[in-house]
């Protein structure tokens, strides 16, 4: 400090001697400059700051640090004014410094009004540069404009799949009907015949059968034929003579006409609508009506690929007596209600959706599931992958200069050092640390934490809850519907935003989003947030009610995705994924049917992240651990430890993925002067602020 003195008191003696400064204020500043370089540069390599301070004021404690907890310093304040004013501190560098600022605060100002003739000229200025003798062009040379890569284009992977269709649940029924037909025995000669008890009422049914007897005869003169009761043909038919003699009556055989009653003949016909399913049941693997298939039961051997087994069995007309044809009939059930689960020959494909022709595919179709029941097995799904753009690359245009000089009345400036380009992983940074310590986890302290979230594809029905909001488009239909809703001045600060991606995750970590709002929009309160969050809302009734509107729209993207039929929280997630906020984990087969042990439905599942920026340390920061993610079934969402947050290498990670959401935008002149302007009738140096 002293040696710096030095120099300005050489510059000061220097005036006195007569050596003449121009009145430019420019290039007096450059006059003394260079008047001190002398000392100056004996001071640039000085190894500490006490080898260039008197001794005293250097202090690794400085009493001053006793000041930091007063509530009141004006006493001080009086005391130190008191003393720099005295004879004791003469000499004293900190009070010189304390007594000019004194004196230049007390020393008055004119204002700046806004007929001054520097705010006239500053405003010529701004209203025509050019005319001001001096532009850009004439300074630099061999200038050019050039467009780079901010941001490259955001690709992921989609999917579709072409398979059998599986037809679940196939209800049907068995149905018995008995006919009750009346019988009469051989050789009747009628019947039979329906009549009605006078006594009971009930119908009765008869058959007439003609039935032999034996009878005894006489011829005359004999007498008709009697019992005897005379010795010796007492018991016995006898004709008896004209003189009373008995003789033993002959016999001949007559029929005479009966009545009996007439047999039911019972006949079971089954009205069986089960039947083409029942015939596509590999062998022995149908058991009779009710008796569930033994545990454990598998198809084996050949066969083809169109086959059912039967998932439900069960009587739905339970035993009772039935009066048909007037013949009471009884039956242990009169109807059998079966359900089958099948594979059938029908195929089927969502890989026809207009997205996929803006794809591009990888590879050949893989083979997911297969009927190992036949020789060779038979493939009954595949899956083809495309590359689908999700995001187009983010452009910046440039002024380039290259290393050319940049020079002003004579004065010229080297530039061949190349710009500063780490302003955007700067603030990429800055932002890391925000979420770091925003979103720490306090159960787990971890950082940068994401969430399971899940969608099936069922191999039986038409909807497919993996679809993604912008199905039918290559760009996301949620932020083709944000970005106008954005341009129309509606909820601008939450569309795209910390605020819209934190309530996508409402049902999963309350807390979180509760953090976050708050942060965003410093609500401060809490227990409104809370309150909010009880009792099961949905992250979309949640949206509607801070922001009314343009919410509903998101509803409109879910239905046109061919969603809308699936679970809220598969809705979420196709939200999350078209905002890039998932990293795509695989999928798996999350339900086989029984026996023939097809897949019938498909799970994926996603790691996402309330943020893309945790969504890009996770991917890259887990390839310098040597962590992976899982497997779908069993992913590891987790973020990191502390620790492990300190250990990655920043430098070695591409954030150009994030650079596109803090893209600068230019400065609007026109605005930026009519505020500078506003403020010029206050704004005065020393008084104020501009």
């Amino acid at each position: 400090m002293n040696r710096l003195r030095q120099a300005v008191v050489l510059v000061v003696i220097g005036c006195h001697a007569g050596v003449s400064f121009p009145q430019n204020g420019h290039d007096e500043g450059i006059i003394a400059g260079n008047a001190a370089k002398g000392t100056l540069n004996g001071l640039i390599n000085e190894g500490s700051a006490t080898a260039v301070l008197p001794p005293g004021y250097y202090n690794a404690n400085p009493p001053q640090s006793a000041l930091y907890s007063q509530p009141n310093l004006d006493s001080t304040t009086r005391a130190r004014i008191a003393y720099c004013s005295s004879p004791a501190a003469a000499g004293d560098l900190t009070c010189e410094a304390s007594t000019n600022a004194l004196r230049s605060a007390a020393t008055p100002r004119p204002p700046v009004l806004p007929g001054d003739a520097t705010v006239q000229g500053a405003q010529s200025v701004l209203a025509n540069p050019a005319a001001q003798g001096f532009s850009v062009a004439g300074a630099y040379s061999a200038c050019t404009t050039r467009t780079q890569t901010l941001s490259p284009a955001v690709f992921d992977t989609q999917s579709c799949h072409n398979y059998y269709l599986r037809a679940l649940d196939n209800a049907c029924a068995k149905t018995l009907t008995v006919q009750v037909d009346w019988l009469c025995p051989p050789g009747s000669t009628s019947g039979p015949t329906r009549s009605i008890d006078a006594a009971t009422g009930t119908a009765r049914w008869t058959c007439i059968l003609p039935v032999p007897v034996t009878v005894a005869f006489c011829t005359p003169p004999l007498a008709s034929p009697t019992t005897s009761t005379l010795p010796p043909n007492a018991g016995l038919v006898v004709c008896t003579g004209p003189d009373g003699k008995e003789t033993p009556a002959p016999t001949r055989i007559e029929f005479t006409d009966t009545t009996l009653a007439a047999v039911p003949r019972e006949t079971d016909q089954w009205e069986n609508l089960c039947a083409g399913y029942e015939a596509r049941v590999p062998p022995g693997l149908l058991p009779p009506d009710g008796v569930p298939l033994p545990a454990g039961a598998t198809a084996t051997g050949s066969g083809p690929i169109d086959k059912c087994e039967r998932l439900r069995s069960q009587c739905t007309q339970p035993p009772e007596t039935r009066l048909i044809n007037d013949s009471p009939v009884a039956r242990a059930c009169w109807q059998w209600t079966h359900a089958f689960d099948c594979v059938s020959l029908d195929p089927r494909s969502d890989c026809g959706q207009p997205r996929f022709g803006q794809c591009t595919q990888i590879g050949d179709p893989l083979c997911i599931d297969a009927d190992t029941t036949v020789s060779p097995p038979a493939c009954t799904a595949r899956r083809i992958d495309y590359r689908c753009k999700v995001r187009d690359e983010v452009l910046q245009t440039l002024t380039d200069c290259g290393t050319q000089r940049f020079c002003a009345d004579g004065s010229c400036w080297d530039t061949t050092s190349p710009p500063d380009t780490d302003f955007a992983r700067t603030v990429a940074y800055l932002e890391a640390q925000r979420e770091a310590g925003k979103y720490l986890d306090p159960a787990t302290l971890r950082v940068f934490k994401g969430f399971d979230n899940r969608c099936k594809k069922k191999l039986f029905g038409l909807t497919n809850c993996c679809n993604k909001g912008g199905s039918s488009g290559g760009l996301s239909n949620f932020f083709v519907m944000s970005n106008a809703v954005e341009v129309a001045g509606v909820a601008k600060n939450a569309i795209g935003s910390t605020y819209t991606f934190d309530a996508l995750f409402a049902s999963e970590a309350p807390g979180l989003v509760i953090d976050g709002f708050e942060f965003f929009f410093s609500l401060g309160n809490s227990s409104m947030m809370a309150g909010l969050l009880a009792g099961e809302l949905s992250a979309q009734a949640f949206l509607s009610a801070l922001i009314p509107g343009p919410w509903t729209a998101v509803m409109l993207v879910i239905q046109f995705s061919g969603i809308l039929d699936c679970d809220q929280g598969e809705q979420m997630t196709a939200i999350k994924r078209d905002s890039n906020l998932c990293v795509d984990i695989g999928e798996y087969c999350s339900r086989r049917l029984r026996i023939v042990r097809t897949c019938i439905e498909r799970t994926h599942t996603y790691c996402c992240f309330n943020s893309r920026l945790s969504r890009i340390m996770n991917e890259q920061g887990r390839r310098q651990l040597g962590r992976g993610w899982g497997g779908p079934q069993n992913p590891q969402c987790d973020g990191f430890t502390v620790a492990e947050l300190q250990s990655l290498d920043f430098s070695r990670m591409d954030l150009r993925e994030f650079y596109a959401e803090i893209a600068p935008t230019l400065i609007d002149a026109g605005a930026a002067g009519a505020k500078a302007a506003a403020k010029v009738p206050s704004c005065y140096f020393g008084d104020g602020k501009c």
